[in-house]
């Protein structure tokens, strides 16, 4: 692959760029490699900002691929076709992004007019920056690629996302209602309620790996109202909170990476995920996430239900309380399964739109 040098200068302003949800990189490119007939896929430029990634490449068959990869958006492609542009000493190539979708627009330097455009669309081709900094593809066209994951020495450097991880946990719900059994209603219990299990902890997971991805995308927490939260009043003492913020430094993480870490913050309980998303980042879940109030009730039923099932019986054949009238009885069956994976969906969802929004 070829990577010709880009500035430093404008390397810098590119990744500067990047950091934001949303931006414009436009410049002049020329080079004898773009329009090489046995020139196979090569990289026009490359620039990675924290977890953010932006690749322009050319294929063999002259397609330029705008590539915008980040925690929160995935990973998006946008295509455009230079044989129209075949000839041409340089080109004028503009990459847009925003939370909304990429595009893509190439023409010709001398000659703006004569020019080709296109939007993106999610890549099959995943890329990924692991925490060692390298970049990782991952999958490929007809290929699908689940839990990913890369360690070195005992430390983890490549997981799924929050909301890849969320998606997978629907996944292998999808796949636990699909089973079947002799065993009759019995069978359906069981079955939802051990949906209803992963279904939390699946909630709980993307919570907590969503509140740290804000911080590596460079939306910091508010730390100070966190620790008055969350940490008790001897542990908020001068002395001992400079030891605290002296152990996140030797771990090399951040004191508010370091409070989820260390489950000073429980993201399996409602209120104090709640909290967490309020005070360290203004997010109201009642106020500014756009779900039904009917939702946040749901899924605290889930969360209590979740609760009884671990510590009284995976056979609890009830959702609801014992003492609730014969009208309002909610039963553990296949309906209540789909119904709480709907509910549980549309909410992850609308809270990662939510964080997609916020501003650095």
């Amino acid at each position: 692959m070829w990577l010709p040098r880009v500035p430093e200068n404008f390397l810098k302003e590119a990744q500067d760029a990047l950091k934001l949800p949303e931006g414009t990189i436009e410049f002049r490119y020329g080079s004898n490699d773009l329009f090489a007939a046995n020139s196979a896929r090569g990289i026009v430029m490359q620039v990675v900002s924290g977890q953010n990634l932006l690749r322009l490449e050319r294929d063999p068959n002259f397609n330029l691929h705008f590539l915008h990869s980040s925690l929160g958006t995935g990973t998006r492609v946008a295509t455009v076709s230079l044989n129209s542009l075949k000839g041409r000493s340089a080109l004028g190539i503009t990459l847009i992004w925003s939370l909304d979708g990429i595009g893509l627009r190439v023409s010709d330097a001398d000659d703006p007019k004569k020019s080709a455009s296109q939007l993106g669309k999610a890549s099959e081709r995943k890329f990924q920056v692991g925490d060692d900094g390298a970049i990782y593809e991952i999958g490929g066209e007809g290929m699908e690629i689940m839990e990913q994951r890369i360690s070195s020495k005992g430390r983890t450097i490549l997981q799924p996302t929050a909301l890849e991880s969320w998606t997978n946990t629907i996944k292998a719900i999808e796949i636990l209602l699909g089973g079947t059994s002799t065993q009759g209603y019995i069978f359906e219990n069981v079955v939802t309620n051990m949906a209803v299990i992963m279904l939390t902890t699946g909630f709980e997971t993307y919570c907590r790996k969503r509140f740290l991805e804000l911080e590596l995308e460079g939306i910091n927490a508010d730390y100070d109202s966190l620790v008055r939260k969350f940490l008790s009043n001897r542990e908020r003492e001068d002395s001992q909170l400079r030891a605290f913020e002296a152990e996140a430094a030797g771990e090399h993480v951040s004191p508010v990476h370091k409070l989820v870490k260390d489950r000073r913050i429980d993201f399996g309980n409602w209120d104090n995920c709640k909290m967490a998303y309020n005070k360290g980042y203004g997010i109201k879940f009642g106020e500014d996430i756009e779900v039904p109030s009917t939702h946040l009730e749901e899924i605290q039923r889930l969360i209590d239900h979740r609760d009884r099932v671990v510590h009284v019986s995976p056979l609890l054949s009830k959702v609801s309380e014992d003492d609730v009238p014969v009208e309002g009885i909610i039963f553990a069956n296949r309906q209540y399964a789909e119904k709480a994976v709907k509910v549980a969906s549309e909410f992850v969802q609308a809270l990662h739109q939510t964080t997609l929004r916020l501003r650095k």
